[in-house]
């Protein structure tokens, strides 16, 4: 695998992941409240 296909695919999973309901909440809490107070719920 070249970078440029790792990165591609980095790029796809990063997508995926930071547009499910546990990345939003993380992201808000952590704004709002500092880090390590999020409460995860798998979705």
């Amino acid at each position: 695998m070249t970078l440029a296909e790792g990165l591609d695919i980095e790029a796809a999973a990063f997508t995926d992941l930071f547009s499910t309901e546990d990345a939003q909440h993380g992201v808000a809490s952590f704004l709002e409240n500092g880090p390590g107070k999020a409460k995860f719920v798998g979705r």
